[in-house]
């Protein structure tokens, strides 16, 4: 287990790759459902497969996370990764996360991709206007991304600069 103390701060961030829309999020459900089929389902499964976005979240795919994270969890920076100058202080919450499109967990695991639902106060912050929507071809091409993190973290990530090759 990798916990989050025991990583630098300056790599403290949720790597955010691109948005998921509704009809790519309803086939995700279904590959959800058709990987559980014989699987044992527990609460996290539920809440996911009875889950409707509402207007204050995005599904976002976030990579190789930096430690193993328990949901849910709260930031309050989103930054472009490459330009943190670029950044929003706002709060928000990840509330759940399908692990390598397969199933549904209680905590981003750390090195692997995820399937992340983001829930804000009120409606999704402009920034995420700079993020393609999800693509399997999109997946081998990089292009523009955001991170998350803490104030507490910002200042290192900040002066860390972290680029697309991070």
């Amino acid at each position: 287990m990798q916990n989050e103390n025991e990583i630098a701060p300056s790599s403290r961030y949720l790597l955010c790759d691109s948005v998921f829309s509704d009809k790519t999020l309803a086939t995700v459900k279904s590959d959800v459902r058709r990987f559980m089929r014989d699987r044992e389902k527990d609460a996290t499964y539920h809440r996911f497969i009875s889950w409707t976005r509402q207007q204050n979240e995005i599904v976002i795919l976030s990579l190789y996370a930096y430690a193993d994270i328990p949901l849910p969890k709260q930031y309050d920076i989103i930054f472009q990764i490459g330009r943190p100058e670029n950044h929003m202080p706002i709060e928000y919450t990840i509330t759940q996360a399908i692990i390598n499109g397969w199933t549904s967990v209680d905590q981003l695991d750390h090195g692997h991709k995820h399937i992340t639902v983001v829930q804000f106060p009120t409606g999704i912050p402009s920034i995420f206007e700079i993020l393609p929507a999800f693509s399997k071809e999109q997946v081998t091409k990089k292009g523009t991304q955001l991170g998350f993190c803490t104030k507490a973290d910002f200042e290192f990530i900040r002066n860390n600069k972290p680029s697309h090759d991070s």
